[in-house]
């Protein structure tokens, strides 16, 4: 299985002061990021109903965890970040509360938090 980020976006109030791709992101502080993810297995999207914790690690070891609620394989997973930082999603992160069943590859993603 793979968890395949398909869309980034930033809210309107922040879009205009922030670059992103599917795997890097910069945004001022207060910005949401919202994540568009699918559990895909075999190029195809698995039609999984269920939520699990996402854990996203700041480089100086803090963390925030979001909802990630999928329906249909599919999730929304929106991020407010409030303080400066470089915040990630990764693999082993996302995996480390699965069992070994349920673990997913990932690339990941880094959020930039600029002042």
């Amino acid at each position: 299985m793979e968890l395949t980020i398909t869309k980034i976006s930033v809210d309107r109030d922040h879009v205009l002061q922030s670059s992103f791709t599917t795997s890097e992101v910069t945004v001022p502080v207060g910005a949401t990021v919202t994540a568009t993810a699918q559990i895909m297995d075999g190029g195809n999207i698995l039609p999984v109903n269920a939520s699990f914790r996402m854990p996203v690690t700041a480089s100086d070891g803090r963390e925030i965890v979001a909802l990630a609620q999928f329906v249909d394989g599919v999730a929304e997973i929106a991020i407010p970040f409030g303080a400066s930082g470089i915040w990630s999603v990764a693999e082993s992160t996302i995996n480390r509360a699965l069992p070994p069943e349920q673990q997913m590859s990932f690339a990941g993603v880094t959020v930039y938090v600029v002042v």
